[in-house]
């Protein structure tokens, strides 16, 4: 399962988002990442928190 954000929404997902700053962070009880993305011909930013996949299994678990 893949949640991620890597291309620009405002360039209808034609340019990738580059990590502009990325740095440990500690949200929700367990350790995360915190990563900073612009896009280089718009200037969007948006500010992503990564959690570790075994986190991240248990609670987006698909039934079955």
């Amino acid at each position: 399962m893949t949640l991620a954000v890597t291309h620009c929404p405002n360039c209808k997902g034609r340019v990738k988002l580059r990590t502009k700053d990325s740095r440990p962070h500690e949200a929700y009880g367990f350790p995360t990442v915190k990563r900073r993305r612009t896009c280089h011909k718009c200037n969007f930013r948006i500010t992503t928190i990564e959690i570790p996949i075994s986190i991240g299994n248990e609670v987006f678990e698909e039934d079955e």
